[in-house]
């Protein structure tokens, strides 16, 4: 990728061995927040603008888990993020990769889960009430 030098990409320090990133920022704007089985969070700083938090995951596939247990992975997954996001102070989160799961799977919908939602409209709304108990989209 620095073949020709015009644009220098680095690889900042990863403990994920099934995850690799690189960047044009420089070093000091990328901090590990998280890493566990697949998933990885850094906080991203860039040198204008606002920070983000940078979600890549690689999750098992159907050849190696249930329907079910995907569905607890993702549940795991989000309150990752819902903990990294309180870590840092805001949800400016993009989460990046390999689900594994079709995008109308419980663990991509469900509350417990991502909470995704298919519309900016719904998306606004940033949460909704289930079982009384408030719960963020995605």
């Amino acid at each position: 990728m620095n073949s020709d030098r015009k644009n220098v990409y680095i690889s900042p320090f990863n403990p994920s061995p099934r995850l690799s990133f690189f960047f044009r920022y420089p070093s000091e704007s990328i901090g590990l927040v998280a890493d566990e089985g697949g998933i990885a969070i850094r906080k991203i700083s860039p040198p204008i603008g606002m920070d983000i938090l940078l979600v890549a995951l690689h999750l098992p596939s159907k050849l190696y888990m249930t329907e079910d247990d995907q569905k607890f992975q993702a549940v795991r997954v989000s309150q990752l993020i819902q903990e990294a996001e309180s870590k840092v102070g805001h949800t400016r989160t993009l989460v990046i990769g390999d689900f594994n799961m079709n995008p109308f799977e419980a663990g991509i919908v469900g509350a417990d889960g991502l909470h995704a939602v298919m519309t900016q409209s719904i998306a606004r709304k940033h949460s909704r009430k289930v079982q009384g108990k408030e719960r963020p989209f995605f």
